[in-house]
């Protein structure tokens, strides 16, 4: 059974608490590890299946091949899965379908990002207590592991301590307290004493989270959980700066920390996105602007984790370690290209939609990726010459941002066109646009839409494609 006291925590970061970053954390003296958020309807669509080759466990979406989910053994004893869920019933059948590879289920109620409280889960549970508590004792009552919960704090500290002895009466064997409110951004000051307070009223353990402008080195996290009056420490900002934070020993320079990641990507089959996305956040808290520039343009050109590894030397190590799992008949099992970046559910695409309104959108399910296209081939080159060609005014393009992701919408000869996959750089959600755009007048041949399949997998999803009728 997992304690949680004293503990050094891995905190759970989208797109930045997978498999090798977990499994690094450990090995630097993390205690526990949290999962990402991973949606309940998303991961429930997945089947558990052994990788004897990787000696992992991954659950793999049936409809589209995407590894929703992977874990090994190392990590279990130690593993606490976080569930992004508004549904008491979906939340235990996604605790029973991972219940046999973690050692607790926590459910995610401090995201304040609208594509989870829109839809009733992360901060917004915090509203509706009723519902919340209904998840939490459904959980305690029907799964026999360690549930636990993530919150963030109100304005008012009093109310904080009222929900958080609600969530107490539970059953629930700890809470997580992330020392600000929904509101509030993170370079903004963490309410320490708020944690304290929360602390001092509760008969569970308390586990601090919010300190990333507190915590830079090993010795700052004891500090941290004093000030805070916590049971343990959960990190964030400070892993993805340098995770061997949780060494007692001290930091090691990130250039060797980096070595240490690439090798478990490499040996644990780790989406090329994902890697590239750890790795990027981890360089811009440590280098200058100029090799910022210089290692973002060659992050950028980088196609395989063959190119990656080169720039540490170990492309010879990633070479052998890969030939060796394809000789075995091991199968890549992508990460969701079609975000690269984010977890995908149908309330995802179903908001996006909404946001639209009622603009007359053709929508499609798609991204670009340039990996898959030359100059010629590029979607708003093909926009470009199919106005010129039929003697009609050029698309116009309108970037929106939303949540630190960029969506285009183009309006061309009267339509207008959109993606419910939206992205991180401006310039590649307005290819995504044209890409769309190109789909619906037919500018692509049916063989060259096979070659970028990728794009276009999850149509094969019957309720995602009821969403986009």
């Amino acid at each position: 059974m997992i304690s949680y006291c004293n503990k050094l925590i891995l905190a759970p970061m989208v797109r930045g608490s997978r498999l090798p970053t977990r499994l690094l954390a450990l090995r630097y003296g993390a205690d526990l590890v949290y999962t990402d958020e991973l949606i309940d309807l998303s991961l429930l669509m997945s089947k558990r299946r052994v990788n004897d080759i990787l000696g992992t466990v991954d659950y793999v979406n049936e409809a589209n091949g995407y590894c929703t989910f992977r874990t090994c053994p190392e990590e279990k004893d130690r593993l606490i899965f976080q569930m992004g869920t508004a549904n008491p019933d979906r939340a235990v059948a996604l605790a029973k379908l991972v219940q046999n590879d973690v050692s607790a289920i926590d459910v995610n109620m401090g995201c304040p990002k609208p594509y989870s409280t829109d839809f009733g889960m992360g901060a917004k549970l915090l509203l509706n207590a009723d519902n919340a508590k209904r998840i939490l004792t459904n959980l305690v009552k029907n799964i026999p592991l360690p549930i636990t919960c993530k919150i963030r704090i109100f304005d008012n500290v009093e109310d904080s301590i009222k929900l958080a002895k609600e969530f107490e009466s539970t059953g629930i064997s700890a809470i997580a307290v992330h020392g600000r409110t929904k509101k509030q951004k993170s370079t903004e000051p963490v309410n320490k004493d708020a944690i304290r307070q929360i602390a001092e009223n509760l008969k569970i353990p308390v586990i601090a989270n919010g300190g990333s402008d507190d915590i830079e080195t090993y010795d700052d996290i004891e500090k941290f959980r004093n000030d805070c009056g916590a049971s343990s420490v959960m990190i964030a900002r400070g892993v993805q700066k340098n995770v061997s934070i949780f060494r007692k020993e001290g930091l090691i320079p990130h250039e060797e920390v980096t070595r240490d990641y690439l090798k478990l990507c490499v040996d644990y089959d780790n989406s090329l996105a994902n890697t590239k996305y750890v790795i990027g956040k981890m360089y811009k808290a440590n280098t200058d602007k100029i090799q910022k520039k210089k290692f973002s343009r060659e992050f950028e050109d980088a196609e395989s984790m063959e190119q990656i590894c080169r720039h540490w030397g170990l492309k010879d190590y990633c070479r052998e370690v890969h030939g060796a799992y394809a000789a075995k008949g091991h199968v890549h099992l992508p990460c969701s290209p079609l975000t690269q970046l984010e977890d995908i559910s149908t309330e995802i695409f179903e908001y996006r939609k909404h946001l639209y309104k009622d603009e007359n959108i053709k929508f499609s399910l798609m991204k670009f990726i340039r990996r898959y296209f030359g100059l010629e081939t590029l979607p708003k080159t093909l926009v470009y010459g199919y106005a010129g060609r039929n003697k009609l005014p050029p698309p116009v393009y309108e970037t929106r941002r939303e949540d630190r992701l960029y969506y285009t919408v183009i309006t061309f000869n009267g339509q207008k066109y959109a993606s419910l996959i939206w992205d991180r750089e401006k310039r590649n959600a307005e290819q995504t646009a044209a890409l769309v755009m190109c789909h619906h007048l037919g500018l692509f041949e049916e063989h060259f839409l096979t070659v970028i399949g990728c794009l276009l997998d999850h149509l094969s999803n019957d309720e995602i494609r009821e969403h986009m009728q």
